[in-house]
């Protein structure tokens, strides 16, 4: 399978590897209705090479996500604009998951938040 992360190899690949293991919040960039990018903190799981967030169901983050499936993600930088990791890609709903409470893996990483 082709990945698309950096060689875990280099030292940039190592830093990304643990950062989808170690972070607790990624920033989720989509485009609201008027073309503005609506940024927000949210929790994920990084599984399968995927991205896994969960959000309420009224969230306007899924109409934004309807209406346009385009989307980026961003680790905060380490305080003076470096290490900045930015993702871009497709989002979709993902139907056939669990609930996050039933998602041992996601549920193991955000126990007692």
């Amino acid at each position: 399978m082709a990945t698309i992360l950096p060689d875990p190899a280099t030292p940039f690949g190592e830093r990304v590897a643990r950062r989808l293991r170690e972070e607790l919040i990624i920033w989720l960039t989509v485009t609201g209705a008027e073309g503005t990018p609506q940024p927000a903190p949210v929790w994920f799981l990084w599984e399968d090479e995927t991205f896994l967030i969960y959000t309420l169901a009224n969230a306007k983050r899924l109409a934004h996500i309807e209406r346009n499936p385009h989307v980026a993600l961003n680790f905060n930088s380490d305080g003076t604009g470096g290490d900045i990791v930015v993702f871009t890609g497709e989002a979709r709903q993902a139907l056939d998951m669990p609930p996050a409470d039933q998602h041992p893996a996601y549920a193991e990483k955000y126990r007692g938040l």
